[in-house]
């Protein structure tokens, strides 16, 4: 919504203006509505940066929102990009904040530390 009202008034898509309407909704702890531009944004082929996808798990993480944080991982495994240590702090804080499925972090954890590398 935000993003088709930017282009009623002129300001043309491109990468840039994808990543300040991200910042924005992340700015106003609209995690969901964020996710759901970001899942936009792939589509279009416009890739969050390692920041974005780094400020929308650490958002996720603070609502408890396991689900979502997995998804933003499986993002970034497929762009390449490699978590920091930061952000696995804050995902293991999640992950023991409640009772979560810890089967979903699995296949992110192999497939950026690679198979041999146990969990």
């Amino acid at each position: 919504m935000l993003f088709e009202r930017m282009m009623v008034k002129g300001c043309d898509p491109n990468p840039g203006t994808y990543q300040e309407v991200l910042y924005s909704l992340l700015d106003v702890k609209r995690f969901v509505e964020a996710k759901e531009f970001m899942y936009g944004m792939i589509e279009k082929r416009v890739n969050p940066s390692f920041e974005s996808c780094k400020l929308v798990i650490n958002g996720f993480c603070s609502e408890n929102l396991v689900g979502e944080v997995d998804w933003v991982l499986k993002q970034m495994v497929r762009q390449r990009f490699v978590s920091k240590m930061g952000m696995w702090k804050s995902i293991v804080q999640c992950l023991v904040s409640g009772s979560v499925d810890r089967a979903c972090f699995s296949c992110c954890w192999q497939a950026i530390h690679g198979p041999n590398v146990s969990s």
